[in-house]
């Protein structure tokens, strides 16, 4: 199992694309991709990306999530 944290992610895309688009640049797109993918996963969409894989949130993940901010209210 390959584990890889942002820093790192960001540095490969950086490297992969021949150092012609700045870290901070690749970053901010990084972290845009990010944010619309974690706002529809909060909205209940799934999120499918070609043949990397498909992501999406479980019922029982949504309950609880639901659950804490009701309370919290």
């Amino acid at each position: 199992f390959f584990k890889m944290n942002k820093t790192e992610l960001i540095r490969s895309v950086y490297e992969k694309l021949d150092k012609k688009i700045p870290l901070i640049k690749i970053e901010e797109c990084l972290d845009g991709i990010l944010d619309v993918m974690s706002d529809g996963l909060k909205r209940g969409e799934e999120i499918q990306l070609g043949d990397f894989g498909t992501f999406g949130l479980s019922s029982s993940i949504m309950k609880s999530s639901i659950k804490v901010q009701n309370k919290k209210k």
